[in-house]
């Protein structure tokens, strides 16, 4: 990462708006975009795919014969910005805003997107002692934000209008772009040879061309003064509309308010800056798709994945209130079953998940609890009942041992922990994962319950039975007294004795598998042996597997991915096990406090606005995903629980 050590401090940190359908708008604060998933406009197609459309602004001052760039240039070993002259101030509160001071001349900038649209809009706010000219230049690519692109010449066609432009970027398929207080120069012209640091100290290509259309070009006059641009794609070349632009503004900070205030007030929460971080932080993952509701698992790169999706559904849906949604989406996932599984990411169709119908089955039972929605879980029952059904059978996949086990014949990494190395799974978790059969005894209890609850007896024999089973031998079957926790899994006669946070999955379940007694001892070990500020360590440091450092390509990081890394979703689940270990009593609630002020602390001071993947366990540093579903939504759940009257 030789690169990046050239670079300013603060560029490390990133901010993100979205806009409920997928995309978003994401760079550093110096807008020079490190990655090549930065993008000023990045939308969602049907399919969630992701088109890197807009992929920055240069945006220049010409001020009493001198230019200054707000923006900063990356290329190959060259870092170009005059920032760290006349930026004076940058925040990220409900949207990301900047100040720029020079002589003579503030700038204040500001970018939200729309809700609901393909919309990004920039807003510059001007007190000037004098004239000056802005310069903005777009620079477009309009490739999956997965790729990078070259150009040899301007291949777009564009229309010009009044204060628009139109770029067609394919057939029926539009950028436009509106503005006030500009007027637009067609130039076009091929910029080359962009540098994405991040990119290449992560294993993969690094460097592209952009697009420019053209100029927008502005005389700023002395005195206040406001302008605007904003980015739309549309299947709509003839639309024209009059934007209020300020709107997009107040009603983005509105919603973000609102979201806080309904957590925090509707609830009787008290607030501190992790609630506020949260509340907000939350309602980037729930979009709309032309199916219905769905999950984006994390930002930049994850689509809707069905394990992410329902361990993160308390914390996104029913912490929230949001009902409605959690039953949409609910009743779309339950169209998406196949041989007793549901899929990881249904847009592709890969059935390589366990666990992910589990957790919807958890989801439905914690649903239900909430709502008492007698109509909708009515009309999933059936369908877990076909799951379980199809379990059952006994396939070359999986199958139920006579001990009532849930077997994984595969040894294709079913479970989360499924970072693979030319296709070999980098751990062997096949055969009796520890969280899976904890998962698995929830499936059977929630569906005999739900039955239960509707006068439904069929099928519910062989599920007790199956459940008593794993009542009767779990806890000897999977206690290692050698080391006071659980066994990791256990492949026919051969126990994995790893530490692992997977027997913290299985004790955050709402329905429990050990004694107390045991359970106690668990939590103590993995407190032990696993817990940090920022969330659980995957491996034990003391393990010969583990790894201390995340870094590198994708299979440096791939093998370090869950043996040692630190993943924030844990720290939620732990304190959902601590609770329920310990009877939700007032002291274990206070004690669950300290330790999720610990975490808020943390953030604090190292700056976080957004709750990320995973953590390196040697420098502490955010990694993987900027901002992760299950990472806000456990930990948001998590707050709750222990502030909860």
């Amino acid at each position: 990462m030789k690169s990046l050590k050239k670079l300013p401090k603060n560029i490390e940190k990133e901010y993100l708006v979205t806009n409920a359908l997928g995309g978003y708008c994401s760079s550093d604060p110096l807008q020079g975009n490190t990655r090549k998933y930065h993008g000023l406009l990045v939308v969602a197609d049907s399919d969630l795919n992701r088109i890197n459309l807009v992929n920055r602004l240069d945006e220049r001052i010409e001020l009493e014969g001198r230019e200054f760039s707000l923006t900063a240039s990356h290329f190959q070993n060259v870092f170009k910005t005059d920032l760290k002259y006349i930026l004076s101030d940058y925040t990220n509160n409900s949207y990301p805003e900047w100040t720029y001071n020079l002589p003579g001349l503030v700038i204040q900038k500001a970018y939200v997107m729309e809700r609901l649209a393909n919309r990004t809009v920039v807003r510059y706010t001007f007190s000037a002692d004098r004239e000056a000219t802005m310069n903005v230049v777009p620079l477009i690519t309009y490739r999956n934000m997965h790729d990078l692109r070259k150009f040899s010449t301007y291949n777009f066609g564009q229309f010009n209008g009044n204060n628009s432009v139109v770029i067609k970027t394919q057939q029926e398929k539009y950028l436009r772009i509106n503005y006030k207080g500009f007027r637009y120069i067609q130039d076009q012209d091929v910029y080359h040879d962009f540098f994405y640091p991040i990119e290449e100290a992560r294993g993969y290509e690094a460097n592209e061309d952009l697009l420019k259309p053209g100029l927008f070009q502005a005389r700023i006059p002395a005195g206040h003064s406001e302008m605007f641009i904003s980015f739309l794609w549309t299947d709509n070349y003839s639309e024209t509309e009059t934007e209020n632009y300020g709107d997009y503004f107040s009603a983005f900070a509105n919603r973000s308010q609102l979201l806080s205030d309904y957590y925090h007030d509707a609830k009787d929460i008290r607030r501190s800056k992790l609630s506020e971080l949260l509340s907000r932080q939350t309602d980037q993952f729930v979009i709309n798709t032309e199916t219905g509701i769905s999950v984006i698992a994390g930002y930049h790169w994850f689509e809707d994945w069905g394990r992410d999706t329902f361990l993160s559904f308390q914390g996104l849906f029913l912490t929230t209130n949001r009902f409605s949604e959690a039953a949409n989406l609910l009743l779309r996932w339950s169209k998406l079953f196949k041989n007793g599984l549901l899929p990881n990411r249904p847009f592709v169709e890969d059935y390589n998940s366990i666990d992910a119908v589990f957790w919807y089955a958890v989801a439905v039972y914690e649903y239900y609890q909430a709502t008492e929605d007698t109509d909708t879980v009515s009309k999933i029952i059936p369908t877990l009942e076909t799951a379980f059904l199809y379990l059952q059978e006994d396939d070359e996949s999986l199958s139920i041992t006579p001990d009532g086990y849930l077997y994984d014949h595969t040894n294709s990494a079913m479970t989360w922990m499924d970072a693979k190395i030319d296709n070999v799974p980098v751990i062997d978790r096949s055969g009796k994962a520890v969280e899976i059969q904890g998962l698995w005894y929830n499936f059977l209890r929630t569906v005999i319950y739900l039955k239960e609850s509707i006068g439904d007896h069929t099928h519910l024999v062989p599920m007790r039975s199956i459940a008593a089973k794993l009542e009767r031998n779990f806890e000897q079957d999977f206690f290692n007294p050698d080391t006071g926790c659980l066994f990791d899994s256990i492949k026919t006669d051969k126990k994995d004795p790893s530490i692992r946070p997977n027997q913290i999955i299985l004790l955050s379940l709402p329905y429990p598998l050990l004694s107390k007694r045991i359970a106690k001892r668990v939590l103590a070990v993995s407190q032990f042996e696993l817990l940090t500020d920022y969330g659980l360590r995957t491996l034990s440091v003391r393990d010969k597997s583990y790894k201390g450092h995340y870094h590198g390509n994708q299979k440096e990081r791939d093998q370090a991915y869950h043996q040692g890394t630190i993943w924030p979703f844990l720290l939620g689940l732990y304190v959902k096990a601590y609770l329920n270990v310990h009877s939700h009593s007032q002291k274990a609630k206070k004690e669950m406090q300290a330790l999720l002020s610990k975490f808020e602390k943390k953030l604090v001071a190292d700056g976080e606005d957004y709750i990320a993947e995973i953590y390196d366990p040697n420098t502490m540093k955010p990694d993987g995903c900027i901002s992760q579903a299950w990472s806000a939504a456990t930990i948001l759940e998590a707050h709750y629980l222990v502030n909860k009257k």
